[in-house]
């Protein structure tokens, strides 16, 4: 029998598979490779090249279910020693293989990256995957007059004037700048779960999201790289260029020195402020701690973890010195979706952070009464339309593409409390950045709001495929988009080409 292939890592995001074999020997080549692109349906052969040019096909065992593109090298000399042909050949096998679809390309220009989250599932037939009633799904119209499903730049959009009515005002206005991708299967109906998949393109606890992995790539020089507004934001190892503002923007509690703090009826917070040296002096304190510490342990691991502090202190040093953050936030006040938005905008364009997150600041999980997505949807599209206001006001809105997404849908049809429950697919809205909006990518069926398979190249409906816009692709896409590169942070997944490249 043919041994198991081992798995080789070879630079960030071509995975390759060594294993004897006896197959396609050649005399004068020290090595084979197979390659197969796994996007799409998987071929039945393979076709395996030789040195001398001689070309064989045979049946080819499926790949794992990350792989781009799957290369299988045989060693079959004797002696297993290079020839210079062979390894001519398998310079030019590389080659090829850049050519393959399932291949990241290489990317553009850095783009700021905006997340705009509504946690709780909203019900994407209200808006971006418009569905009238049938006997298969219960769309808006089953609870509500005066929906249709209307064109806006070539977008189908679920418009009621009445209820969404600034819903309809932002696709009036922006649907030549807006992609809709619909029919991204995240897999689980369990919130936390939901969330962290569509947020980092991952299943790992340790992952950091999107806006976190935009502004690792493009935003080291920032004051503070990433902003994240909503207090659920995903770091992972990253949290050196992170802050969080918190839910009710706790941080003034850090960076303004003379804000008093509401202590608890008769009694008061014991407090120490530093005064005039005594911040440098605590400050040299710390700086000779770090490097004595380094010393003592001189591990890679530890020096790393040394750097990160140092790099977190010295950005808790230049948030101290910047009153932008002071000037755009109320103590113990949780900020509207416009306001988060319009600081975010202030923010970037001040080079203060490179990426942010913000919060919807609702609760979408309707199970009672899915009516309550009427003004869940009208007071986000409040804040979006605020959104693209301050980007264009701050002269950064072809520089800043804005993702709006949700870790999952309703079901299609009404429970018997005239809500709905979860269902393990969703949409999102991506826009500005200077793409070529007024596009679907994706789908999904009529009667059951199932995912539909893609072409990943273009993001439109391919059913001769097998390849849904996973998280994992939906997230990489959107990287890829903004200008990072994937194979980095994401190096097992494909990438949904089609945002940027359709």
């Amino acid at each position: 029998m043919t041994p198991p292939p081992t798995k080789r890592r070879y630079g960030p995001s071509l995975p390759i598979f060594t294993r004897e074999s006896s197959a396609c020997r050649c005399r004068t080549t020290a090595w084979m490779w197979t390659m197969r692109s796994c996007s799409g349906r998987p071929s039945p052969t393979s076709t395996v090249l030789c040195s001398p040019g001689r070309r064989s096909s045979r049946p080819c065992s499926s790949p794992p279910k990350s792989c781009t593109t799957e290369v299988t090298m045989h060693k079959f000399d004797a002696n297993g020693s290079w020839s210079r042909r062979g390894f001519l050949g398998l310079a030019g096998g590389f080659g090829a293989i850049s050519m393959l679809p399932g291949i990241a390309r290489a990317t553009g220009a850095p783009k700021r990256l905006v997340v705009v989250r509504a946690d709780g599932g909203w019900d994407v037939t209200f808006c971006m995957d418009p569905r009238l009633s049938s006997s298969g799904v219960d769309g808006p119209d089953a609870v509500a007059s005066g929906e249709e499903i209307a064109s806006y730049g070539g977008l189908p959009i679920m418009a009621n004037a009445v209820e969404r009515p600034n819903m309809d005002a932002f696709f009036a206005a922006h649907a030549a700048e807006t992609i809709v991708i619909n029919g991204i299967s995240v897999g689980s109906i369990v919130h936390e779960e939901c969330r962290l998949r569509i947020a980092t393109g991952s299943r790992s606890s340790t992952s950091a999201d999107m806006a976190c992995l935009s502004a690792v790539a493009h935003g080291s020089s920032e004051t503070l790289p990433y902003l994240d507004l909503t207090g659920g934001g995903r770091v992972g190892p990253h949290a050196a260029m992170a802050g969080s503002l918190g839910r009710n923007n706790q941080i003034l509690g850090l960076l303004d020195r003379t804000l008093e703090l509401p202590a608890p009826d008769g009694a008061t917070f014991p407090r120490y402020t530093p005064q005039g040296g005594q911040r440098t002096a605590l400050d040299e304190y710390l700086d000779v701690r770090r490097g004595r510490f380094t010393d003592r342990l001189g591990a890679r691991a530890a020096t790393a973890r040394v750097d990160t502090l140092g790099a977190a202190m010295d950005r808790q040093r230049a948030l101290m010195d910047s009153t932008l953050l002071q000037q755009g936030l109320s103590f113990g006040q949780a900020g509207s979706l416009s306001s988060q938005c319009e600081l975010a905008a202030t923010l970037m364009a001040q080079d203060f952070c490179h990426s942010a997150s913000v919060d919807s600041g609702q609760g979408w999980d309707t199970h009672d009464d899915i009516t309550e997505q009427h003004g869940l949807f009208d007071n986000l599209f409040v804040g979006l339309n605020s959104l693209v206001d301050a980007l264009q006001v701050e002269g950064i809105w072809n520089d800043t593409i804005v993702v709006v997404i949700s870790e999952m849908t309703r079901t299609p049809k009404l429970n018997a409390d005239r809500g709905k429950d979860h269902w393990p697919n969703t949409s999102a809205l991506v826009f500005g950045g200077g793409l070529d909006g007024g596009r679907v990518l994706g789908g999904t069926t009529s009667s059951t709001l199932d995912a539909l398979p893609v072409h990943l190249e273009s993001g439109q409906v391919d059913e001769s495929r097998d390849t849904l816009i996973t998280y994992g692709r939906f997230a990489a896409g959107v990287l890829h988009a903004a200008g990072v590169d994937t194979g980095v942070f994401l190096p097992d997944e494909e990438v949904l080409h089609g945002i940027v490249d359709g």
